[in-house]
């Protein structure tokens, strides 16, 4: 059998047959990929094995950047970003997002806010055009929740945080 190989965005088996319709940004859809083939090039048939990504390419990150101010308020941020296999579900959500009406593409961004905090409101938003494949899907959605701690939700070790939550470190004890 022989392998296919991947350069720099375009995927080429042996014997010049290209499977680039196939590809998104230069690599195959999940289901495709480590699939064994047949390729018909210049009328001969040719056995092929579809590369499958690395597991270390398919990734789905959030990460949460914020602070926590003494009246129990978290300003912040969550960050989404999805890489190889992880992409196609939030690339589906995003998928003409500008054709949506206005209130059906906020509640689609507030959504994101409110998995941090249920009480989250969307402040603003940085997205991304699910249709345009020549970016990663990647979005931002700055946020903002009132009490998300109060009294009683110290730690003796001096930390604090909502229930359920990573506690963090707080610099003063009096909250009222």
């Amino acid at each position: 059998m022989n392998d296919v190989t991947n350069s720099v965005g375009e995927i080429v088996p042996p014997g010049n047959v290209c499977f680039e319709p196939l590809a998104v940004n230069g690599e195959l859809p999940g289901a495709l990929q480590g699939q064994v083939g047949l390729a018909l090039p210049d009328g001969r048939s040719r056995v092929v094995v579809l590369p499958a990504a690395p597991p270390s390419g398919n990734r789905y990150e959030r990460e949460i950047v914020g602070s926590l101010g003494l009246d129990g308020r978290f300003s912040g941020r969550i960050t989404v970003t999805a890489l190889g296999t992880e992409q196609g579900s939030i690339r589906e959500k995003f998928a003409d997002i500008d054709r949506k009406d206005a209130q059906a593409r906020n509640e689609l961004l507030r959504s994101y806010a409110r998995a941090v905090y249920e009480s989250a409101t969307m402040d603003s938003a940085h997205y991304f055009d699910g249709r345009d494949l020549s970016v990663a899907p990647h979005l931002t959605v700055w946020l903002t929740a009132t009490k998300v701690i109060g009294r009683g939700s110290y730690m003796q070790d001096g930390s604090c945080g909502p229930p359920g939550m990573p506690r963090v470190r707080c610099g003063t004890r009096s909250l009222t």
